[in-house]
């Protein structure tokens, strides 16, 4: 938990209390998709606002990630319901603007709670407008990268002395690695190979695209050119990894963290959302083993890694004139 994390946890509260009607107390209520590490962090910051300030009730509700909650927001919205603030993601800020599902915060309610863009990445602030309106809060910056078990990458001979992996660079030495870690332990790398969402593999298909210098849409082209071939080959390393045993098949999102967690996955692909998880367990003593966490390697010409953003939105949800009252 940071002290900017949680003023942002603060100020998304307060933005809508900004606009509410004065009473005794503003309930806000709070929709998330946080269900992993992330969301044990955020609960706690939930938590520790509503203890610090009476005036103010957060009501938080986490639902299922993905599709399920983006459906959900978008018909809760369509009849004027659905929650005061909620999480969104930068990347579906064009859709959720398009379809009419978020309104854009105002100048004055950031002044309110003293928020500008200088304290935030420009590269974030710049994503959260649409046409030159702001329509999020950003939260965070999250990737996917990778968690590696120190003790079984030293079995190997793959730590260097400063603790971090050596030799993953370029495919070839990366595949000789999970070779080599496959010698020490059941598997040398997990990840989420049958993810419902399929989300996990998609960002790790986008890595290795992206690593080639490949474009997966441009002009309203899907893998036009020379991207075909190289989705290919994206989509042919993640196979190999599967078909070689050096990954296992299969696996949902649950498991395949806790293969690593268990020592039975020297290394492991998945969000940064995951390392309170890592820290907890290490913290609780729950896990065997030192482990560390840097960027996914550069197995092709360039180095990239998917990336989105979480931030704090409002519903548009005028509809609420219309809406029934009880009598």
């Amino acid at each position: 938990m940071t002290k900017c994390s949680l003023r942002l946890v603060a100020a998304a509260a307060a933005l809508f209390a900004f606009t509410s009607v004065a009473t005794a107390k503003t309930t806000v209520v709070w929709w998330d998709f946080l269900s992993g590490g992330d969301g044990v962090r955020m609960k706690a910051m939930i938590q520790k606002f509503n203890a610090e300030n009476p005036d103010i009730q957060i009501d938080a509700t986490t639902l299922e990630w993905g599709t399920p909650y983006y459906t959900k927001v978008q018909t809760s919205t369509a009849v004027g319901q659905g929650p005061d603030v909620m999480t969104y993601h930068l990347s579906r800020f064009p859709l959720g603007v398009a379809s009419g599902v978020l309104r854009p915060y105002t100048d004055e309610e950031l002044k309110s709670v003293g928020l500008s863009a200088d304290d935030f990445f420009p590269t974030d602030w710049k994503a959260a407008h649409i046409g030159g309106k702001l329509y999020g809060i950003p939260l965070d910056i999250h990737s996917i990268i990778l968690y590696y078990n120190k003790d079984l990458l030293k079995k190997a001979g793959l730590l260097g002395a400063d603790g971090l992996p050596k030799g993953l660079d370029g495919l070839a030495n990366f595949n000789a690695a999970l070779e080599k870690l496959g010698k020490v332990t059941q598997y040398g790398l997990s990840f989420a190979t049958a993810d419902i969402s399929g989300a996990t593999n998609w960002r790790i298909f986008y890595t290795l695209l992206n690593q080639q210098g490949g474009v997966f849409m441009h002009d309203g082209k899907v893998l036009d050119g020379d991207n075909l071939a190289k989705a290919q080959t994206a989509t042919e390393t993640m196979a190999n990894w599967v078909a070689k045993g050096w990954a296992p098949k299969g696996t949902e999102y649950p498991a395949s963290i806790a293969l690593f967690t268990s020592g039975k996955a020297a290394m492991h692909i998945n969000g940064v959302w995951e390392v309170p998880t890592m820290v907890d367990l290490a913290k609780n003593h729950k896990l065997g083993f030192d482990w560390g966490a840097v960027q996914i390697p550069t197995l092709f010409a360039h180095p990239a890694t998917w990336a989105d953003s979480h931030s704090f939105a409002i519903p548009d949800r005028a509809p609420a004139t219309f809406r029934p009252t009880s009598r």
